[in-house]
């Protein structure tokens, strides 16, 4: 995509009378596929292709619910205490 290419040039084509075979592999990266074409004669090309890898949750932050279950408990707990005093105060009023 990016036009970036590199050519392996100085490289011996035989050793002791016999034609060498040159091959090209490419190292895994997370994220990306590699599909290696062509052959020694013609050359070869090495495609990687960016595939992003889904989240997989590791960015859990526990301290941000927490807080939010705690701060959910005081207004539970605080509501309570309202509804019971404004209960007591509608009985008292009969």
């Amino acid at each position: 995509k990016d036009g970036w290419s590199w050519s392996f040039k100085g490289f011996p084509k035989f050793k002791d009378g016999k034609e060498i075979k040159y091959t090209v592999t490419e190292d895994a990266v997370s994220g990306y596929t590699s599909e290696i074409t062509g052959d020694q004669a013609s050359g070869y090309v090495v495609t990687n292709t960016y595939t992003p890898v889904p989240p997989t949750g590791d960015n859990f932050k526990p301290m941000i619910w927490i807080t939010v279950m705690i701060i959910s408990l005081i207004l539970i707990v605080i509501l309570n205490v309202y509804k019971n005093e404004y209960i007591k105060k509608l009985y008292m009023k009969i």
